[in-house]
């Protein structure tokens, strides 16, 4: 045979061993993945000390609270034929040390997770493998090792600390796709593209309500929201709720102010420690995340609150004092400065711009950016009896905002937060 028959022999058969190589979709990609199922209701949960009813009731003003002098743990059991797919924590205290066991039987037990104080107040721990198979963890001499034994049983076991661990709430989870509402929260980032500094949770859905739903979650922007003042836990968890109805997926900032109601600028600041530390800050914030785009308060303040009155004020100083890095100098060597790109403040007079919250978004089903915020405002459970809690499209109309500040030249279309930086 000649040589370049040899050659073109080689061709082909290496052409069809890479065929053969070629993947093949597994039947299983062709299907629509099942959801894991809700198993909260039907699992058996005991605990070591108090009942476990407020674990489950769904509600973030009672909490189930370990013992602090001493080991505490919550155990439960899945039905029969269940599978666990993994635990869904909402915590008012997290423990300093704590882990989650798996178990087949109820007596053997064998660490799946281990966790400590930092983390997000809403908190999911996967007990499935990358097969969205149950995981399971045999005990054997030589230590852990896998198998896919079911795994009925677990339990999260919490060591004594200086504060008692507090469970809000305990969801339980089978095998399976992920419901959409279970929140798997992102690290912060490092250049974020849009910056809500918002006064207290529940402002960036009363007053600002659309921006997260069209940017966050429609375009897929980096998004993080910065809470000035928040004091009470559950506040915290409300807010997530609300923030990850809205598309937003990086864990945001609470800020370390007290809530106190003013009606001035001035007896806001005499309680945050003065306007100096507040504009401080803010400047930290902006060089941190190095936001292109922040929206914030009315230089009135709404319905004139000081918090508001403050944050909107101390934000017009913040957008050039972050620039310089002779201003807070501290802030400065630890993140350089930060020129933010463009600034907005709500119902702000000059240079206005009014968005349209009434366009149907793709990856809300349709949903407006309106109807988005609206869902997402009912998360606020603690906030919702006060009249002025409510998605605003008149006097205080979340659609309103005018461009304080810009680097990138003055908005000529109109309607789009990100004209000139896109």
């Amino acid at each position: 045979m000649s040589l370049s028959r040899k050659l073109l022999c080689c061709s082909a058969l290496l052409i069809a061993a890479a065929a053969l190589m070629r993947p093949v979709p597994a039947a299983a990609d062709t299907q629509q993945a099942v959801e894991a199922a809700d198993l909260t209701r039907e699992t058996k949960i005991t605990a070591s000390n108090g009942s476990t009813s407020r674990l489950q009731d769904r509600s973030t003003g009672t909490a189930w609270k370990a013992e602090a002098d001493e080991e505490s743990w919550v155990a439960l059991r899945v039905p029969q034929g269940e599978s666990l797919g993994g635990l869904y924590l909402s915590w008012s205290v997290r423990p300093a040390k704590w882990r989650v066991q798996l178990s087949a039987d109820g007596e053997r037990w064998a660490d799946a997770y281990i966790g400590g104080a930092q983390g997000p107040r809403n908190e999911f721990i996967p007990l499935a493998d990358a097969a969205g198979q149950a995981l399971g963890l045999d005990i054997a001499p030589a230590g852990l090792a896998e198998s896919h034994t079911p795994r009925r049983h677990a339990r999260i076991v919490m060591e004594s600390g200086d504060q008692a661990a507090a469970i809000f709430e305990l969801r339980v989870l089978g095998a399976g796709e992920l419901p959409t509402w279970v929140e798997r929260w992102k690290p912060v980032v490092r250049d974020a593209e849009l910056m809500i500094i918002s006064a207290h949770p529940d402002d960036e859905t009363v007053f600002f309500g659309g921006v997260l739903p069209r940017y966050a979650g429609e375009e897929q922007r980096d998004s993080v929201v910065v809470y000035m003042t928040v004091e009470e836990r559950r506040r915290e968890v409300e807010a997530l709720g609300a923030l990850w109805t809205s598309g937003v997926s990086t864990y945001p900032v609470f800020g370390p102010f007290p809530d106190r109601h003013c009606e001035t600028l001035d007896a806001c600041a005499r309680f945050w420690g003065g306007k100096d530390k507040t504009i401080a800050y803010i400047v930290e914030q902006f060089r941190r995340f190095r936001p292109e785009v922040v929206v914030t308060h009315d230089v009135k303040g709404e319905y004139v609150h000081g918090a508001h009155l403050l944050t909107a004020w101390a934000v017009q100083q913040a957008v050039a004092a972050a620039a310089d890095p002779a201003q807070y100098p501290e802030s400065a060597q630890r993140y350089g400065a930060w020129q933010v790109q463009k600034c907005y403040l709500h119902l702000y007079r000059e240079n206005p711009i009014v968005m349209d919250w009434n366009v149907p978004l793709a990856r809300f089903g349709g949903r407006t950016a309106f109807e988005v915020a609206e869902e997402a405002l009912q998360h606020h459970v603690s906030e919702l009896h006060w009249n002025i809690v409510r998605v605003h499209d008149g006097k205080y109309s979340t659609a309103k905002y005018g461009l304080f500040y810009s680097a990138v030249g003055p908005d000529t279309a109109g309607g789009d937060l990100f004209e000139n930086i896109r």
